[in-house]
C-alpha cells in the first residue's frame, strides 16, 4: 500500500520541522559543552495545547574541538497557528543518540545558542518524523 492508503490524514508528515538551511557554529570563548561531534533535531510546541510535533531529521554534525558552544542560526518558524515555539535538542558528544533537551524558543527567534546546559527530558524516538 502506498503511504497515502495508509495515512489517509498525512498524519505522519503534518508540521515535520525542517533543518535544511540550518547552520552550526561552534565556538569555545563561552559555555560549558563538552567537546565532540554534535548535531541538532528540532521540534515545535504549542504553548497552549501542550502539543509537540514530530521531530526533524537531525542537522549536519559539528565538530567542537574544545569546552565552549554551539550556535544554530537559521531555524525555521513553525506554520503560524499549530505552533508558537521551537524545541532543540542535541545528540550525544559522537553524534548519536539519546537527543537531549537543551532548549525552547520562541516560534519567531531564528537561533539558538547551546551552551552546554540541558533541560529536563530527552526526545523519544518514537517521535522522529517523517521528512
Amino acid at each position: 500500500k502506498s503511504l497515502a492508503e495508509l495515512d489517509p490524514n498525512n498524519t505522519l508528515q503534518r508540521d515535520v520541522p525542517t533543518v535544511l538551511g540550518v547552520s552550526l557554529w561552534a565556538e569555545t570563548f563561552a559555555g560549558t559543552l563538552a567537546p565532540g561531534s554534535y548535531n541538532y533535531r528540532i521540534s515545535y510546541a504549542n504553548s497552549v495545547t501542550g502539543a509537540v510535533s514530530p521531530s526533524s531529521d537531525p542537522t549536519i554534525p559539528r565538530i567542537l574541538s574544545g569546552i565552549g558552544q554551539i550556535r544554530l542560526t537559521n531555524l525555521v518558524p513553525p506554520p503560524p497557528g499549530v505552533f508558537d515555539q521551537i524545541r532543540i535538542y542535541r545528540s550525544a558528544a559522537d553524534g548519536s543518540g539519546p537527543y537531549t533537551w537543551v532548549g525552547e524558543i520562541a516560534g519567531t527567534d531564528t537561533s539558538f545558542t547551546d551552551d552546554g546546559t540541558n533541560l529536563d527530558g530527552t526526545l523519544a524516538p518514537e517521535t522522529f518524523g517523517l521528512p
